[in-house]
């Protein structure tokens, strides 16, 4: 970390200001908060507690030429959403000039339209009437053509516009209904789990490089929590849930499968968080499953006593086998 220290002292003193400082670098991890007072940069500096700076950083994308990593709102998506909001205000403009028909006249002119009271009419007026009529001027005369130019539709500007979402989701990796275009047909579960592959993927990359930040928050929370330092504590899993969108009976089906081959206990933790169990019902299942395995036993006991008693064994017999002794006095 870079920090400004005073040319008198090694070590800057909280709340002195920076003005005439030299640059020099912190041997240790450091918090340094800075202020505006006056005119002057004031700064504040005390120690890391856990012996780490509390700031994980979050890479997205990263790269051998980007090693910061990248934003996911690249050039052509900037792009796509300029050329969407040209459409759209282009789509306004054309319903304030066209969504009123425009209508045309051939033999008048403006003396033809008068108000009862002989005034001119305005273009508003005009523009707006229910209905025109007018007559001829004379007996050889053509009446006039009265006419009405075709409005413009919304429908080009909106094809425009999901052409546009189709490029985005397309650019995003993500499945066109993401972005509500309109499907002629319904889409089947396999058909919309093969238009998630590419975004299932590109989730499954981001859990691993943003779950070795997420394990570093963790830990700085735990030493900060115990006082300890940040190499001291312990580390911290992360577990994310599956990105892609599994039906209940696929999973229980794996589940089965996997205890029937042995691969997982029958009550193991494992399987109940693969089927959804929230951590509260696991304790639940847990408790059920110790009453249920405590009752076998105490109907496997009494059975045996049952057994042993219509066979004829003696009740000291019986006694010692309890007791787990020889019959017939101690142990030698």
């Amino acid at each position: 970390m870079l920090l400004t220290n005073s040319d008198s002292d090694a070590s800057s003193a909280p709340g002195s200001p920076v003005g005439s400082q030299t640059p020099s670098f912190l041997a240790k991890p450091a918090l340094l908060a800075t202020d505006f007072v006056d005119g002057e940069d004031f700064v504040d500096l005390a120690a890391a507690r856990a012996g780490a700076a509390p700031l994980v950083p979050f890479v997205n994308r990263s790269r051998t030429g980007a090693r910061w990593g990248k934003s996911e709102i690249t050039a052509p998506l900037r792009r796509y959403t300029d050329s969407a909001v040209h459409t759209l205000i282009a789509m306004d403009i054309n319903r304030e000039f066209f969504s009123t028909p425009q209508r045309y006249a051939i033999g008048l002119d403006r003396d033809s339209f008068v108000s009862p009271d002989g005034a001119h009419m305005s273009p508003w007026q005009v523009v707006v009437g229910r209905m025109w009529a007018t007559g001829t001027s004379g007996e050889d005369e053509q009446a006039p053509e009265l006419g009405e130019f075709k409005p413009q539709p919304a429908g080009p500007f909106l094809e425009q516009i999901e052409g546009l979402a189709q490029l985005a989701a397309a650019e995003a990796g993500l499945p066109g209904h993401y972005f509500g275009l309109r499907g002629d047909q319904a889409t089947s579960a396999d058909a919309i789990r093969a238009m998630e592959a590419r975004l299932v993927k590109r989730a499954e990359r981001r859990q691993k490089s943003f779950g070795r930040a997420w394990g570093d928050v963790g830990r700085l929370a735990g030493a900060a929590t115990a006082g300890t330092t940040f190499a001291d504590a312990a580390p911290v899993g992360v577990r994310w849930g599956d990105p892609a969108t599994p039906t209940v009976a696929a999973t229980t089906d794996a589940m089965v499968k996997q205890v029937q081959a042995g691969v997982a206990p029958k009550n193991s933790r494992v399987v109940w968080d693969r089927l959804g169990y929230t951590p509260e019902e696991q304790r639940v299942m847990e408790a059920e499953v110790r009453r249920v395995e405590a009752l076998e036993r105490s109907s496997a006991l009494a059975s045996v006593a049952t057994q042993a008693e219509a066979e004829g064994i003696p009740e000291e017999a019986r006694a010692a086998a309890r007791q787990n002794r020889p019959v017939g006095g101690d142990a030698q």
